[in-house]
């Protein structure tokens, strides 16, 4: 990518007005720990050193709240430039410490849910925050300002709603764009309430993608206004909100378009999430895609599935939007740059580690069990003749059947079907191709697991099977 600012254009009075909000004063000390790649590392970087401000830049990479504490100490750092997972980083690694020295917060990458900005302003309380949302491609797009980073006990519900958002536009270069009708320049219709691709211009904007002249096209087919690829609507009192990314967008197999955002907001709401990222993958119906939400939590916290999908019932996430499976993963969600991968997170080779380690742990719980039982599952770890609480099973004819299955929900129940190669559920029962030791083995590993576990496993497995990926309870660690 190449780009029309040129240092005489940093510059410029508008933005140096924005540098105001970057402690851009002379003597001012910033850290700088971001890469030199992106917006942050070439223009935010020049403005600032213009304005005479000592950076504090960090020598190694990849780098993080361990590194950055102690700098933030000595140096006296008093302007700091934050990202969504980097800010989450914080909060996990050092839950309990202030940085009294910084005045200043200036973070970005995307929207995030109120309630993490507020906890990180709780760490960084002498500071003044502020959003600013733009690309590399087009900088800076809108901002939200300080006065609007309401604490938690004097915000209204209008003031949380503005929270949420990217800020106002600055100057006149953003228009939202029909999804429908990518560079024509035309508006959404009324139907689709002001929702759109978000289209801007600013003092910053590249000329194009370099030696790519198809995807400056896409990008920019008018010539002047950047497509961002973001999914968003500006609001009666002109705040930009941004809902999703056009390839985030989860086309459910209910049949409705899912914003992975409005998600992760309701679980990022939760006082024990640390991490959070909602993604779609295929659905064993064919009829679209499931919603699944991956999450962590934060340190020192109990997080479960189940107490998540109670907080999302309760917090009023429609029913639409309800996630089809809820993880809780015990070791932190892969991140690229400063933004979660959710590239990795729809990967087979995740979820079939992620899998696994479930089935790991419903092990362990069947063989931590009474003794007899750990003795009996020695001799037979998945002997189809066991009985097990999620199921009855029994040979007739060729066939295993399943009695009892007050365990599974109707869903689940037909998930299981699937993933035993069965038919689909018959009534109360479900009869299943005899498969010897795998039968048996899934029904104790399943019941070993809580409820919200085993749905989550059943959706997940049965969605790799059936994009021809190899799945087998006897692959457990």
């Amino acid at each position: 990518m190449y780009s029309r600012a040129t240092l005489a254009s940093i510059a410029t009075p508008r933005n140096t007005a924005l540098a105001d909000h970057f402690a851009s004063a002379a003597g001012d000390v910033a850290l700088f720990w971001i890469s030199m790649r992106g917006v942050g590392g070439t223009v935010l970087l020049l403005v600032q050193l213009i304005k005479g401000v000592t950076h504090i830049m960090v020598d190694s990479s990849p780098s993080g709240p361990s590194q950055w504490g102690p700098l933030i100490d000595k140096h006296k750092v008093n302007s700091f430039l934050l990202f969504g997972a980097a800010m989450n980083q914080f909060l996990q690694e050092m839950p309990t410490r202030c940085f009294n020295s910084v005045k200043q917060v200036c973070y970005g990458g995307s929207c995030f849910a109120a309630g993490l900005v507020r906890c990180s302003m709780k760490q960084f309380p002498n500071a003044t925050f502020t959003q600013i949302y733009g690309l590399t491609e087009v900088f800076p797009i809108s901002m939200l300002g300080h006065q609007h980073h309401t604490p938690e006990d004097k915000a209204t519900v209008a003031d949380n709603f503005r929270m949420a958002s990217a800020g106002k536009p600055l100057g006149q270069g953003v228009f939202i764009e029909d999804l429908d009708l990518p560079g024509s320049g035309k508006p959404p219709p009324p139907e689709k309430d002001g929702v759109g691709q978000i289209c801007a211009v600013a003092e910053t904007v590249m000329m194009g993608y370099y030696k790519d002249p198809e995807k400056t096209r896409e990008a920019m087919p008018d010539n002047k206004f950047v497509r961002t690829g973001d999914i968003g609507k500006i609001d009666q009192d002109g705040f930009l909100h941004i809902v999703g990314r056009i390839k985030d967008i989860i086309p459910s197999y209910g049949g409705f378009n899912v914003a992975p955002r409005d998600v992760e907001e309701v679980l990022y709401m939760h006082p024990s999430v640390g991490q959070a990222a909602v993604v779609g993958v295929y659905h064993p119906s064919g009829a679209g895609e499931a919603v699944v939400a991956w999450t962590t939590a934060r340190a020192g916290a109990e997080l479960t599935a189940s107490a998540l999908r109670r907080h999302c019932q309760e917090a009023g996430l429609p029913s639409w939007q309800m996630p089809d499976a809820i993880h809780v993963s015990s070791s932190p969600l892969p991140t690229v740059g400063s933004k979660i991968a959710r590239q990795t997170l729809q990967g087979a080779e995740f979820r079939q580690r992620a899998l696994l380690e479930d089935l790991s742990r419903a092990r362990h719980r069947v063989l931590a069990g009474p003794e007899e039982d750990v003795q009996e599952q020695q001799h037979h770890p998945f002997n189809a003749t066991c009985p097990a609480a999620a199921g009855e099973v029994s040979d007739e004819g060729g066939e295993a059947k399943v009695h009892n299955l007050s365990a599974f929900s109707a869903s689940d129940a037909a998930l299981f079907a699937q993933l035993l190669g069965g038919t689909a559920p018959l009534g109360d029962q479900l009869v299943l191709e005899a498969r010897g030791l795998q039968l048996a083995g899934w029904l104790r590993l399943l019941e070993a697991m809580p409820r919200e576990e085993h749905s989550a496993f059943l959706l997940q497995a049965t969605s790799l099977l059936k994009q021809g990926k190899s799945f087998s309870c006897e692959g457990a660690p």
